[in-house]
Formats: structure tokens, C-alpha cells, sequence
């Protein structure tokens, strides 16, 4: 087993203290959006730009150059990186994955009025009949769940997010990026696939000379089989907690308790740091139940929110094996509404701030 990955990973000192940064919808990205990230005490930033899998081809559009969120574009996340590290803060890239439909032999109707709301809906409805005649190569409906039907067109996939990947590793390395993230939560890829991964890897490395991650989901981590080629332990930590409504500390903490013995005895395996590359809860009732859930059904409630986050960090930050975590996520402006992701105005804000305070 190569236990070393990459002979840079001690140059790292100290914990990981990031954010996700979530851009605006329409550029530009500007340098004061970036730098409200210091109130939180944050040393890292992680930008994702999203790519695009056809379900009907397999073909992955990287960077589609109009209709797409600009936070989620390449312009957009270099933007964050560049502003970013001008500000001393360091980065991952972390590119992430979504599923479309290839409508390029549709005969799109025009001359649509779409202020007019029914034909807005003879529109969408004309739209849906002809991807109903499309063939879906592709199961699941999240990327975490995705996996070709035909285990013969799993090349064809590679071939398209092997071009992807190594794309994002190039600017990852010109722009002197300090962690990249090989993939985000694409397990069951990454489960039936390894040898690709660990190839991609190989050749990852010789384009990109900085730390590797790869982000798993957290019910799966423990079935990714190229831990010993990266740098980090990479965990999406989206982990049930508590199936009440209003968890306190003492609660949470609890919750948490078998998932740390599971990952430190995990980590002994590998004998590589664990990083939660992603860590997110929403200021709501039940945020502790299912985290991952992101449509809003329940009542805000900020102190959920503050509980859950003092507990992960009272839990895992003064263990030596556990190297830190990016917060899902953080708003360019604002903080999303009551019920958000964001600990942005906050108590939640407090509990990580001071947490980040004592790297």
C-alpha cells in the first residue's frame, strides 16, 4: 500500500478552516464578495465549477458558456481563486457534476411567448414529449447514484470526464491551487470503476503538483478503493445525527459518537488525514436527521443550527488524524433566507468562527 500519496502532504500545517463559496448568478464576482468570507475565520476557499453529463449520450459538456449559474462556470470560479489567494487564502477546486439532456436534435418551437403562461406550459410540455423519446443511458438520479445501464459504455463516459477532470487540473495548477478534488460524491462510479480512478489519478498528478483529494459521500466512503493514491480522506458529512426536531449539544454529540469510532478506526487503515470536504446543516427544525435534504419543509430554528456545528467541531478538531472542514456553504451576499445552509447572520456564525479562531 502506498501510504504516502504525495510527499507535500506535511506541508500543510495546522486544520483545514474553508468555506464553499457560492456565487451570483450573473457576473460579476467582485473582491468584496470574496472577502466576506474572513468573517468567519476561514483560511480556505473552495470554488466548483459544474460540468454537465448528457443522460441520453454520455457525453460531459464542461463548461457550458451561456444559461449556467456564472457562480458555477470556470470564469466565475477562477474569479474566486484569483481574488482569493490576492487575499492570502488558500484553495481547493473542487469540480462538481450534473445531469442534463442533449435536446440538440429537437426542433425547439419558437416564437413562444413566455410571459404568457400557457405557453410557457405548450412549451415545457412540447419539451418533455421529446425527451420522453430519448433513451437514458444513465441510472440514478443524483450523482452520487449515477452508473451507465450498458456496463460496455462505461468508456464512454471516462473518455469524457477523464478530459473534464484533467481541464480543471490544468487551471488547478496554473492557478497555483493548494488541494483539488478529483470528484464530488460520484460513488458508485468510483466503486465499480476503480482502476479508472486510480489511472486517472496517475495522470492527474503528473499535470496538477499539488494535494489530491476525492469527495465521498458519507455512507460510502468506506467502499472507495484509491484512498492510498490521494492526500486526503475526502467526506461529504452529511451524517444522521438526530431524529429530533430541536437536538441539543449534549444530543449531537451523541449522534456523533459511533460515527467517530467508524472513522478513525478507518483512517488507521490508510493512515491518511480525514478532511469533511463538505459539512453543511440547515437552519431548520430536524437538521440533524437527513442533511443532505436540501428543499425546505421545516421551521427555522437557528440554535439547531449552532448545536450541530459545535458539535462536529467539539468532536473532531482537536483529533490529530482529522485535518479540518469546508462549510456548506457560503453566500456571496446575505445568507439565503432563514432556513438556509448558510450560518451567515447566524448563531451558527459564532459557533464556527471561534472554532476556526484556535487553528
Amino acid at each position: 500500500m502506498n501510504c504516502a500519496g504525495n510527499d507535500n502532504v506535511d506541508s500543510l500545517s495546522g486544520k483545514i478552516t474553508g468555506v464553499i463559496f457560492d456565487g451570483p448568478a450573473q457576473p460579476p464576482i467582485t473582491r468584496e464578495m470574496v472577502e466576506n468570507i474572513l468573517a468567519v475565520n476561514a483560511k480556505w476557499v473552495a470554488a466548483t465549477p459544474e460540468a454537465f453529463i448528457y443522460r441520453n449520450t454520455l457525453a460531459i459538456k464542461s463548461f457550458r458558456r451561456t444559461g449556467q449559474w456564472y457562480g458555477e462556470t470556470i470564469e466565475g470560479s477562477l474569479n474566486v481563486m484569483r481574488f482569493a489567494k490576492e487575499m492570502g487564502l488558500k484553495v481547493m477546486l473542487k469540480p462538481h457534476l450534473a445531469f442534463i439532456w442533449d435536446l440538440s436534435g429537437w426542433n425547439e418551437p419558437k416564437h413562444f411567448n413566455f410571459d404568457n403562461e400557457a405557453d410557457r406550459n405548450k412549451y415545457f410540455t412540447m419539451r418533455e414529449e421529446y425527451i420522453a423519446t430519448l433513451e437514458n443511458k444513465t441510472r440514478g438520479s443524483w450523482r452520487g447514484d449515477f452508473e451507465v445501464k450498458d456496463p460496455e459504455e462505461w468508456s464512454v463516459w471516462e473518455k469524457g470526464y477523464e478530459a473534464f477532470i484533467i481541464e480543471c487540473a490544468r487551471l488547478a495548477d496554473s492557478a497555483r491551487v493548494d488541494l483539488f478534488c478529483i470528484g464530488t460524491e460520484l460513488d458508485k462510479a468510483a466503486m465499480q470503476r476503480p482502476d479508472f480512478w486510480r489511472g486517472l489519478i496517475r495522470t492527474i498528478r503528473s499535470t496538477y503538483r499539488g494535494l489530491l483529494t476525492y469527495c465521498a459521500n458519507w455512507n460510502s466512503y468506506e467502499n472507495i478503493g484509491f484512498w492510498d493514491d490521494l492526500d486526503y480522506i475526502g467526506i461529504s458529512a452529511y451524517f444522521p445525527i438526530s431524529e429530533e426536531r430541536s437536538p441539543s449539544f449534549q444530543v449531537a454529540m451523541r449522534g456523533w459518537q459511533p460515527y467517530a469510532v467508524a472513522l478513525e478506526s478507518f483512517q488507521k487503515k490508510y493512515r491518511k488525514p480525514v478532511l469533511f470536504t463538505e459539512l453543511g446543516y440547515k437552519s431548520t427544525e430536524y437538521a440533524g436527521s437527513q442533511p443532505w435534504l436540501d428543499y425546505n419543509v421545516h421551521k427555522p430554528d437557528y440554535n439547531v443550527q449552532a448545536n450541530l456545528y459545535q458539535a462536529a467541531f467539539a468532536t473532531f478538531w482537536q483529533r490529530d488524524w482529522f485535518k479540518g472542514i469546508f462549510i456548506w456553504k457560503w453566500y456571496y451576499a446575505g445568507n439565503g433566507g432563514p432556513d438556509s445552509y448558510s450560518p451567515q447572520n447566524k448563531p451558527a456564525l459564532d459557533a464556527i468562527s471561534s472554532w476556526y479562531k484556535k487553528n
